[in-house]
């Protein structure tokens, strides 16, 4: 049973890009509780989250496939999903917060809600324009069909977060 699930990366920053080509990478967080997993691997996760999908999902042309970090369901021409598995646990009883663990390679401990936060953050300092600039920097990139291997849609948060200034105009 899923124990919670969470919309991240540029949708959760509200930094996402329409793109000519319907190229739209939506990343979602599923977190299971790590004592129903029992000794379930992160591979192995991964695979009972991509057989249940296959299960509950047989209208999707192309089957869901397992990658690396997450399971990915391409559900139209240029969409797909990227569902990132997690399994979360309290070390003692007494904790307030849980921690996480994704399910990558192998199970390593993340911040599932770090990224988010620190970019709250920087809004709240430097503005909304930051994701303005943000959302202009990822269009050039996706601006020419030559241009292959282009820095990925953190990378360009992160650079133009360093390189942001409040200027009156953003151009």
């Amino acid at each position: 049973k899923i124990c919670e699930e969470r919309v991240q990366g540029s949708m959760a920053m509200h930094t996402i890009v329409q793109n000519d080509k319907n190229d739209y990478d939506i990343d979602v967080a599923i977190v299971f509780e790590k004592d129903n997993l029992g000794d379930l691997g992160a591979l192995a996760t991964r695979n009972m989250v991509a057989d249940s999908l296959k299960r509950k999902t047989k209208q999707f042309s192309v089957e869901p496939e397992v990658k690396t970090s997450c399971v990915r369901v391409k559900y139209a021409e240029g969409y797909h999903i990227d569902f990132a598995i997690y399994r979360r646990y309290k070390e003692n009883e007494t904790d307030t917060e849980y921690k996480y663990e994704h399910a990558g390679s192998e199970w390593s401990e993340r911040g599932i809600k770090s990224l988010e936060n620190w970019f709250d953050d920087e809004i709240k300092q430097k503005g909304k324009d930051l994701r303005k600039v943000i959302r202009l920097s990822k269009m050039f990139c996706k601006s020419r069909d030559s241009w292959v291997n282009m820095p990925s849609g953190l990378i360009q948060t992160v650079l133009c977060d360093e390189q942001f200034e409040d200027y009156t105009r953003i151009d």
